[in-house]
């Protein structure tokens, strides 16, 4: 939502600019505590936790007003009024209980309209009857009211949320709980009845609502942050005792409190003039069009917060600790909280909700955030949440993407790592999740990018998709709750051996978007992803913007390129871009002082450190990467003369710095130091010390017949590498060495592009192979502790550096030699070496001793090898000495390779001990390119295993699309009769099932073997609308009947839990009262009680869909279906009661044994009904 801003000491504050953080109440076993994050209004329910008979038993039950407020009726006004003085006239005077406020509120509404104070007074409740709770009911029925309307209205160009103004109120409402627990005075019951009037004001449409709630929101905050103001400045004093600045703050107070009380006023009078309404809902979200009544309240804001200013630099040295932290809160961002979340979680046990968020992805963000604010010095970047286009982007009820640019060195990533603290919940020293403070909705999700994390650079759109999904599938208020349908979809996935694509992280993440009150997501580093994968996230991103329901808030920082401008400018609401220019300039100057501080400088005094401050921060023109290089070097000099003359050659930039530390070319140095360039650029993932002390000792020698050899050199120790490499390669803090910053990467492959080209690359292969073919050479490969051996009475190390870097060879050779097939000339270069690794001189179809003995080490029980399990799944090829299924799996191309074809074509029928042919191989490792190739060696596309499996099946069931394409194009039958139809198991991947259907796939075709006699059922179980949809739209039958474990595709998904599946079913003509015999279920109503989600889903079957009731009982007395009755057949039966669509005096007599498992619930229910009555 837009704001009003002030300028002020070159910053610019608004409403929401200032805008208190959300405190949260304390359990009321403890004593209230000011430390004590944002209380919040207590849940009905945690997730999948069951009402007591004594609730409502409406799922989707509306808070009636009477209800919500019941207290507040017009005889308590009149009981007020002064009877002895016939001069009052009514509206002169206010009730009891807003005389009875002792604070500023109060003296605001003495300077009121009468009118106003009249209809003011005529809705007071009392303090005790919890107005903050009723108000939330009250915007949750206004909300309710216009459901149906679209997500978005549009203000000005800009696309608006309007349901979030509705949950930001909710969320400050619940802050002010906590503020009238914690500060005194309260604001009382001048402000809740004026919201009331204000909520209660006529709306003719959403914007009309929005109007209603955006004023709502101005008046919360303004009531949290005056609040915090009167306890730090005021601190309850009378007026008599305050000096002059505090006076001017208390009728600044007053002030803004009028207004305030006066703008709900003026809004709920403009609202019945349509133009008028129009014009105020301009105003509301664009400052600058602000006019009467809010611009005097944007001018009472900005008098406000510049008498602030003042207050705090004359009384910041009275400051206590409680009032600083009281005033840091005022900085925190509003935490979004929403009821409706709980109901879409579920409860796990701790080991079950490990290993389904490891299946969606592994990658330990925590060490990402951890290694980036290791030494970050504190307060650096704080002036960044400041900004007027950081407040706005965080503030608005819109979704948008906030764009932090930099040049190379500039601390982008040091300033991201301050947001990702800004939203990440707190933990306490012991690194327990604080309870208070953990009641927070909001999805927020964040990712580090590094071309130094190769397990993250071998998908790199992929892992950052799925690391995203895995943060989002929980919220902080649940610790072990997650989304029931992510956690659904979980498992039938790792039960059919599916992964998760970019496409369905994609679609899954908007689903979650589109489930939560907010959603955050940030990317550092956008720039140092490869340019299509960069694209792919950019799109992802925009995509998000244009289509969530919800609002998400998309934070990147990247370098400034014309590609990504493009790209981020195609989304709907105008992007938002910081540059940091020479704004970290202050947090340059803290670094550096802390730093000299911090370490004992052998020269350090104030003049001497006074200088290298002042010359270092200016010199440093906003990079913080050089400011750190010249000030660690400056330390380790002994007289402050040696300082000073340093201080008067400085490098100019980094390059220049980084051209100063490189080794002198010609020397031994610059041999190890590119050596050691070429490793930690282009290894799998980090070395080792060891592993890298060996690998920059080898080097290649040319041999006959264009054969090579390895040449080792000395060994250097661990502090001469250190001393070589200094500040350009670096040990990280798990002790692997990699490069300290991307602008490191980036000086050595602009200026030394030979060690960072493809032939590096293919001379890294090359050593790798040897050190392989060296390594297995012995019958029994040398551990790492056989290197060292007794001699006298010392211990001396075996100089030879194969074995320590064979572990890794061994582990990544793999992904080695397929990166450098795609380059020039690398086939030819590699392809003799991996023929005399891989492949027997006597025989094409047998493999060497070298290659044996590498495949039994990576499969021993020590792992020895610890070969990279993600490349392909080993057991499938731990028997396959056939050195055909490796080509296969490792991914190697026929290209420059005879050898390689040869070994093929002689093994196209063969069938190993894990059942599946070279071709199926390929397909399922996404080889499509191979696939092709060994159709036209003669392999056959139609070919059905033994194992009743496909080529075809492989691909699919991998969720490997260019290989399913690679396929069907090359005769594959999209309707072979496997273990599964193809399009059965493709229901979770709408592109491969468009591609299926092209090529005549038959959408009613009936799978023989499966559990989902065709694809509809498995697409309506499974959840997949898109796959639903677009089968329906091939002409797939919606209420086939088929003797299947659901019988009809609406039954599967009523079962699992799917409404939205259920609707679309429904729409095209599914029948909800259907009597499929024989059945598990007996119909619609029997799947739905024994299945997920009954509250939801009987509700519409019975009101919307018309379902006969009767037929739950009828679908499931005879029958004793094995479903999942734990999410909620007794409130769903107490629903039934209670709308009466059952008897519970017909249910209660049924014979109960009959039935324990279906219907057991429904006459539990009933029996229990009566025993109370």
């Amino acid at each position: 939502m837009g704001r009003h801003v002030q300028e002020d000491q070159g910053r610019r504050y608004g409403c929401l600019d200032v805008l208190s953080s959300c405190f949260k109440q304390p359990p009321q076993s403890r004593s209230p505590s000011p430390d004590t994050p944002n209380a919040r209004p207590a849940r009905a329910h945690s997730p999948e936790t069951k009402p007591s008979h004594s609730d409502i038993p409406l799922p989707t039950a509306n808070v009636p007003e009477e209800a919500s407020f019941a207290v507040l009726n017009p005889s308590d006004t009149s009981a007020s009024l002064n009877g002895n003085d016939p001069s009052l006239q009514p509206h002169d005077q206010p009730s009891p209980d807003v005389q009875q406020v002792s604070g500023l509120w109060a003296e605001a509404f003495q300077g009121l309209d009468k009118e106003y104070k009249k209809s003011i007074s005529a809705n007071v409740s009392f303090i005790h009857d919890n107005p903050a709770e009723q108000l939330m009911a009250l915007v949750r029925d206004r909300e309710d009211n216009f459901k149906d309307h679209s997500a978005k209205i549009t203000i000005g160009g800009r696309e608006i949320l309007w349901r979030d103004c509705a949950t930001r109120v909710i969320s400050l409402l619940s802050a002010t709980v906590d503020i009238g627990i914690q500060f005194a005075p309260s604001p009382g019951p001048v402000v809740w009845s004026a919201l009331k009037v204000l909520l209660n004001a006529h709306a003719s449409g959403c914007e009309s609502l929005t109007v209603i709630f955006g004023c709502a929101d101005r008046a919360l905050c303004l009531m949290n942050r005056g609040a915090i103001y009167e306890q730090v400045y005021l601190q309850s004093r009378p007026e008599e005792d305050l000096d002059a600045c505090a006076k001017d703050l208390r009728n600044a107070l007053i002030n803004a409190y009028q207004k305030s009380l006066e703008i709900m006023d003026y809004a709920r009078t403009q609202l019945r003039d349509g133009r008028a309404a129009s014009r105020f809902f301009e105003a509301l979200w664009d400052p600058q069009k602000a006019k009467d009544k809010l611009n005097e309240l944007q001018e009472a804001e900005t008098s406000l917060q510049e008498t602030v200013t003042a207050c705090n630099v004359k009384k910041q040295h009275l400051q206590n600790e409680k009032s600083l932290r009281l005033l840091k809160r005022l900085e925190k961002p509003l935490r979004y909280i929403d009821e409706k979340v709980s109901k879409l979680l579920t409860e796990m046990g701790d080991h079950e909700l490990f290993r389904t968020l490891d299946f969606i992805c592994k990658i330990h963000i925590g060490n990402q955030h951890r290694a980036m604010t290791l030494d970050k010095t504190k307060g650096t970047g704080e002036w960044l949440s400041q900004r007027k286009e950081f407040r706005e982007w965080e503030d608005s009820s819109s979704s948008n993407i906030l764009w932090l640019t930099g040049k190379v060195g500039a601390g982008k990533s040091v300033l991201t790592s301050g947001i990702i603290d800004r939203y990440l919940v707190n933990q306490n020293n012991q690194g327990d999740i604080n309870e208070a403070d953990s009641n927070v909705d909001e999805g927020f999700a964040f990712f580090y990018y590094s071309k130094n994390n190769k397990d993250v650079t071998d998908d790199p759109v992929t892992n950052v998709l799925r690391s995203f999904l895995r943060q989002l599938a929980q919220v902080p208020h649940y610790a072990n709750g997650i989304f029931d349908d992510l956690a659904s979809l979980c498992r039938k996935m790792e039960k059919s051996q599916q992964a998760f694509t970019p496409d369905l992280c994609r679609d899954k993440i908007l689903t979650l978007v589109n489930a939560l009150p907010r959603t955050i997501l940030v990317l550092d580093s956008l720039d140092e992803l490869e340019p299509q994968h960069m694209q792919e996230i950019i799109s992802f991103f925009v995509n998000l913007v244009n289509t969530s329901e919800r609002p998400v808030k998309i934070f990147v920082s990247s370098r400034f390129t014309t590609d990504i401008y493009n790209e981020v400018n195609k989304a709907n609401n105008k992007p938002m871009r910081m540059d940091i220019a020479a704004k970290n300039q202050g947090d340059i100057k803290r670094f550096v002082l802390e730093r000299t501080m911090r370490i004992d400088c052998r020269w350090r005094n104030e003049e001497v450190r006074g200088e290298v401050v002042e010359k270092i921060s200016r010199d440093a023109n906003g990079m913080f990467r050089w400011a750190f290089m010249q000030i660690d070097q400056l330390i380790k000099y002994h007289s402050p003369e040696d300082v000073k003359e340093r201080l008067g050659r400085l490098p100019e930039g980094l390059t220049a710095a980084y051209d100063e530390l490189y080794a002198k070319p010609g020397s031994h140095d610059e041999i190890y130091l590119q050596r050691a360039v070429k490793w930690v650029m282009h290894a799998y993932v980090p070395l080792s010390t060891e592993e890298l002390l060996a690998a920059v000792q080898l080097g290649l020698a040319d041999e006959h017949d264009d054969l090579v050899s390895l040449t080792k050199s000395r060994r250097l120790s661990e502090q001469t590498l250190e001393s070589i490499c200094r500040y350009l390669i670096v040990k990280n803090y798990r002790g692997k060495w990699v490069f300290p910053h991307a602008s490191v990467q980036e000086y050595f492959v602009k200026k030394h592009n030979a060690l960072t080209n493809h032939i590096a690359r293919i001379e890294l292969a090359k050593l790798s192979l040897l050190v392989l073919i060296e390594k297995y050479q012995y019958r029994y490969p040398r551990r790492f502790s056989d290197m060292y051996q007794l001699h006298g009475d010392r211990t001396v190390y075996w100089p030879d550096p194969v074995y320590p870097l064979g572990s890794y060879v061994s582990q990544y050779w793999v992904p080695q030699i397929r990166n450098i097939q795609g380059v020039p000339g690398g086939n030819k270069q590699i392809s003799k070496l991996l023929k005399r690794f891989m492949i027997s001189p006597d025989n094409l179809c047998h493999s060497t001793l070298e290659y044996r003995r590498w495949l039994k080490s990576v499969g021993s029980p020590d792992g020895t090898g610890h070969l990279n399990r993600d490349l392909f799944v080993f057991w499938e090829l731990a028997l396959a000495e056939n050195p055909a299924f490796w080509i296969v799996a490792l991914g190697i191309t026929l290209d420059e390779k005879e050898w390689a074809e040869t070994c093929l074509k002689l093994s196209l029928e063969e069938l190993p001990q894990h059942g599946l042919d070279t071709l199926s191989l390929a397909a399922r490792y996404g080889r499509a390119e191979l696939c092709v190739s060994l159709i036209k060696l003669g392999s056959n596309p139609k070919r059905i295993l033994p194992s009743n499996t496909s080529a075809l099946d492989q691909a699919i069931e991998m969720g490997n699309i260019t290989s399913v394409k690679a396929l069907l194009e090359h005769g594959a039958d999209p309707n072979a009769d496997t273990a599964r139809r193809p399009l059965c198991q493709a229901v979770l991947y709408s592109d491969m099932i468009k591609l299926l259907l092209e090529h005549g796939a038959l959408p009613d075709a009936i799978c023989s073997n499966c559990r989902f006699k065709y694809a509809l059922e498995a697409a309506a179980y499974y959840k997949s609308r898109d796959g639903a949809e677009m089968l329906i739209n091939a002409g797939a039958t919606v209420d086939l009947r088929l003797d299947g474990e659901y019988d009809t595709p609406l039954m599967a998904a009523v079962h699992s839990g799917s409404l939205d599946i259920a609707k679309l079913l429904i729409k095209h003509g599914a029948d909800v009262n259907i009597k499929p015999e024989p059945s598990q279920y007996g119909g619609v109503l029997g799947a739905a009680f024994c299945g997920r989600r009954a509250v939801e889903l009987i509700p519409y079957l019975i009101e919307e869909a018309g379902a006969d009731p009767n037929r739950i009982i009828e679908d499931l007395r005879e029958r004793n279906p094995q479903g999942d009755l734990g999410l909620g057949p007794e409130a769903i039966s107490e629903w039934l009661f209670f709308k009466n669509y059952l008897n519970p005096e017909e249910v209660k007599g049924l014979d109960y044994n009959a039935s324990p498992n279906a219907l057991g619930p429904l006459i539990r229910t009933a029996r229990e009904r009566f025993a109370r009555r």
